[in-house]
């Protein structure tokens, strides 16, 4: 199997849609720049009253700053449309082409060309988190450079602890820790990417499917109503790397959002292998 997953991997490489993610990285990157460069944190003072602080939020204003600030958008939007993408076409592009059938008729099982496919777009989906979490990493530390001190501005994660401060290198550690959070998380999509990819012999369709699918449960979570499923929804577990950031990390709720995310990985990837065994490839 791991030659086929190889094989995989050189095919999700070879495709365009890489590049224009990473363009569109590259634009965002460059629109955050600005951002911060024209609005001086004033959106931190006016959301925190930091005049009530006794900082000076300027001074932590640094490259590593403003890579977390550009992280949890591109997890949030970015990479859960280009997963759709990737594992919505890992199946349905190749019985579009027509190669499948032919891939399909050499002696192997098809339960193991779709774990080939699983563990091939985890393992891609790995490398394009850390290639991104890299590059903002780099522009930041380039543009703004770096300070040992790190102010952690946590508002949005609604975690009850808006700022706290903590050293560079711990900051960076969970920088890190967040990545490959987001890139198990981004699994749990892709599966259901996967699935959906094997009902439809378009990708397109199976894309869309997987991004409504997505986007629903995003919309759901805000609902008042809905507060006693939230903590079990897709997208609120896969962008519920905030606890991370807290000053004591709870382990119980980072654990029990992992289990959460396995579950939904290892339900759809087996939904993928029986639908891909009952299907009649065209």
């Amino acid at each position: 199997m791991i030659r086929e997953i190889g094989f995989e991997l050189i095919k999700f490489k070879s495709q365009r849609k890489n590049y224009v993610v990473m363009a569109g990285h590259l634009l965002f990157l460059g629109l955050c720049y600005l951002g911060f460069k024209t609005s001086k944190l004033n959106f931190i003072k006016h959301s925190l009253n930091a005049n009530k602080f006794d900082l000076n939020l300027t001074d932590y204003l640094d490259g590593l700053f403003f890579a977390r600030a550009a992280l949890v958008p591109t997890f949030v939007v970015l990479m859960p449309i280009f997963i759709c993408t990737l594992a919505g076409g890992a199946i349905a592009g190749e019985i579009q082409q027509g190669s499948l059938k032919l891939y399909a008729s050499r002696p192997r099982s098809r339960s193991s060309i779709v774990w080939s496919k699983i563990f091939a777009i985890y393992g891609f989906n790995l490398l394009f988190c850390l290639y991104l979490a890299g590059a903002g990493l780099l522009v930041g530390l380039a543009l703004f450079g770096y300070n040992p001190a790190q102010l952690i501005y946590a508002r949005n994660f609604g975690l009850g602890n808006d700022l706290s401060l903590m050293s560079g290198t711990e900051a960076l550690i969970r920088y890190f820790a967040t990545v490959v959070y987001y890139s198990f998380s981004l699994m749990a999509l892709g599966s259901v990417g996967l699935f959906f990819s094997t009902l439809f012999d378009h990708p397109t369709a199976a894309t869309i499917a997987a991004v409504t699918v997505y986007f629903v449960c995003f919309i759901v979570a805000q609902l008042p109503f809905a507060v006693e499923i939230k903590p079990y929804l897709l997208s609120k577990v896969m962008n519920g790397c905030g606890v991370l950031w807290l000053p004591d990390i709870p382990w119980y709720r980072l654990g029990r959002n992992l289990s959460v995310l396995a579950l939904y990985s290892c339900g759809f990837s087996t939904l993928a292998v029986c639908s891909f065994n009952l299907r009649d490839i065209k």
